[in-house]
């Protein structure tokens, strides 16, 4: 009955994980709200869907045939009940800078990663202006170490999402759910 406020709720939640990804206590403040969202949206749907004929069996096939609900709802539990939950962290650093070379000329060797090699006739070089300042990116991507697949936390937070809609619009459609 309830379901739709909590989904929406969890949604809000995944959109400020990407904005805020780079605050990596925000992130996983905002992630904590999502997880407890997500799960309040399942939970809801069990405690109407057990009162029907059937609708255990129902809630307890449609959470179990989905492995991103079980590991969510975990970490959820343990976030809630045991410790804040940290996933890995991996900061990706990036600098771009502009070279300055004070000689009339300079030969240029390029080492490609597919193992190529290209060298570069000497090239006559003008005074340069003053340098400009290095360009430096700093992004963060999170990771469950637990979690077997490859995908980061906001790709399983988007999985997850779509699979409590799912479950929530069949549950609905078998007449487990109330629509709202």
């Amino acid at each position: 009955m309830y379901e739709q406020a909590k989904i929406d709720e969890a949604q809000h939640f995944l959109t400020q994980l990407s904005m805020v990804a780079n605050q990596r206590e925000i992130f996983k403040y905002t992630l904590s709200g999502f997880l407890s969202a997500a799960r309040s949206a399942l939970q809801y749907a069990h405690k109407e869907a057990t009162t029907k004929a059937s609708g255990h069996v129902w809630y307890d096939g449609q959470v179990s045939a989905r492995s991103v609900v079980k590991f969510l709802s975990g970490k959820r539990n343990v976030n809630i009940h045991e410790r804040p939950i940290s996933p890995a962290t991996k900061i990706n650093v990036s600098m771009r800078d502009n070279l300055s070379v004070s000689a009339e000329s300079v030969s240029i060797t390029i080492f490609r990663a597919d193992g190529t090699i290209e060298t570069g006739e000497s090239v006559s070089l003008s005074p340069s202006s003053s340098p400009n300042a290095p360009e430096v990116s700093v992004t963060y991507d999170y990771f469950f170490q637990d979690w077997p697949g490859n995908e980061d936390v906001i790709a399983l937070c988007k999985m997850y999402l779509k699979a409590v809609e799912s479950i929530v619009a069949d549950g609905v459609a078998r007449g487990f759910l109330t629509p709202q």
